[in-house]
Order: C-alpha cells, then structure tokens, then sequence
C-alpha cells in the first residue's frame, strides 16, 4: 500500500516545481525519525537518555569519551550526583575544566582510540580545544570550512584501560569523537561485552572516515540492540537499511546490551 502511494505520490509531486516542497517535507520528516535534531540536548534526545538510562541511584559506572569541557557529565550528576565518571578529553585546558566539575570526576588526559600509541589532533588554527577537534584529518577543512592546526596526543584503548584500571562493569558509555567512534570500538571490544548501554553519534563525519552505519551494525548488532534517539523515546532499528540507515547527517544512536 504504501508503496502504491509513493508512486502516486511521485507522478503528482515528482516535477521541479515542487522541488522546494518536497525537500521541506523531507527535512521535517527525516527531523521527526531523529536525523538534523543537534540544536540542544533537549531536542536531540540527550536529556530524554540521561533522565531514562543513567541509573539514578548507587554509584553507576559511567565513561565520558570525548568529554570537551564536561558539559555532558554535568547533566548526569544532575540524575545522580554519585555516578562514577571517567572522562576521556586530550585537551589540558578542557580537563581542567572537567577537573573543577566533581571529586567523582576521573580525568584522563588522552584520547581513545583502535591501538595505543600517539596520533595527530585537528582543530581549528588558534582555537585549539574546540568541541570540533578531531583524529580525523579533514573534518575542520572540509566539514567547518576553516583552517586547521594539529598537534600530537597519546593515544590508549578503553580495552587496556579497564584492565589498567581494573573495571569489570560499566553502566553507561557515551562517545562524541567528531568521527572517529567506530575506531574507538573496534578498541573496545572486550569492554563491550561488560557496558550495558552505548552512545555514540553517526554524521557527516563519517564521509571523510568512509566508515558506514553498516559497519557499526555489523560490529555491534550481535550483543547489542540498537535505536535511534529522538527527543522523548527511541526508535528500534530492526534491520539494516542502506535507504534508513545511511543518512550522513546528526544522528544519535543508543545501543542497548541484549543481556539487559
């Protein structure tokens, strides 16, 4: 049926006089199904995550990996003030800032990749701690339009860094590496196995990385159930689609552990 009605749909509407329309209505309804939705952590969901799967009582266990100046971690002592968070940000000047949140705060100054060893950051030139800095070489050029300056970082996994810091559970992982999640995965694999939810952003990022969102259902889909965020509930992915699934823009995705 549906089908039936696209194809009327595009005999009436597919001409270029409705090129406007149909590309307004493509923005409101891909809005809708959680795509574009980046304006507040109200509208993309964060808040609506935070209030619904940050355990709100105990000590959760809880990894803030590309922290930036902590503002994620303050909306989760917002739910519960005794989360134990350790947050990733290779920025001095961010972890600092991140220092100054909570006692309940560890900060770990290095970032969090798929090997350990050190890596080239891009930021903007003379704006370096940006929330847009990146492993990914081209993400300031070619996504933000401007120039760019790198400097060199250490780099570690969050497999070795459980070990090191001997964590066998871990309630809640959220990832906002401008790019750069998939690898941070692929890094993480034994952690996986003990988290019980995931976030991580799928977006334009991705083009310059070559790195599809079936490359992140094929990593993950086997122990892990995954949605994509709106503002006030989730919606299940089923089943990869190339049509749904690989839109390259803002989304936010949650994976739910199948243990849980």
């Amino acid at each position: 049926m549906i089908r039936f009605l696209g194809d009327i749909y595009a005999i009436l509407f597919g001409r270029p006089l409705f090129e406007k329309i149909n590309k307004g209505l493509f923005y409101l309804a891909s809005r809708g199904l959680g795509i574009r939705n980046y304006t507040s952590s109200r509208i993309s969901g964060e808040k609506y995550i935070c209030d619904k799967y940050i355990p709100k009582s105990g000590k959760p266990i809880i990894f803030d990996v590309g922290a930036n100046k902590g503002n994620w971690s303050k909306s989760v002592f917002v739910n519960n003030p005794n989360c134990i968070i350790h947050a990733f940000e290779p920025n001095k000047a961010n972890a600092k800032e991140l220092n100054e949140i909570a006692d309940k705060v560890k900060v770990n100054f290095i970032a969090i990749g798929d090997k350990i060893g050190t890596m080239d950051i891009h930021d903007y030139k003379g704006n370096v701690g940006s929330e847009h800095a990146s492993l990914l070489n081209g993400v300031i050029e070619n996504i933000h339009q401007k120039t760019s300056e790198s400097h060199t970082i250490d780099v570690t996994t969050l497999d070795d860094y459980c070990i090191k810091n001997d964590i066998k559970n871990i309630d809640f992982i959220k990832i906002d590496t401008e790019g750069y999640e998939y690898q941070i995965l692929l890094g993480a694999k034994n952690t996986l196995e003990k988290t019980k939810f995931l976030q991580f952003e799928f977006n334009e990022m991705n083009v310059i990385s070559r790195i599809f969102f079936r490359d992140f259902f094929k990593l993950l889909s086997q122990n892990f159930t995954l949605y994509r965020i709106l503002p006030n509930g989730l919606i299940k992915i089923e089943k990869y689609s190339s049509w749904h699934c690989e839109q390259f823009t803002f989304q936010n995705i949650l994976a739910v552990n199948k243990n849980e």
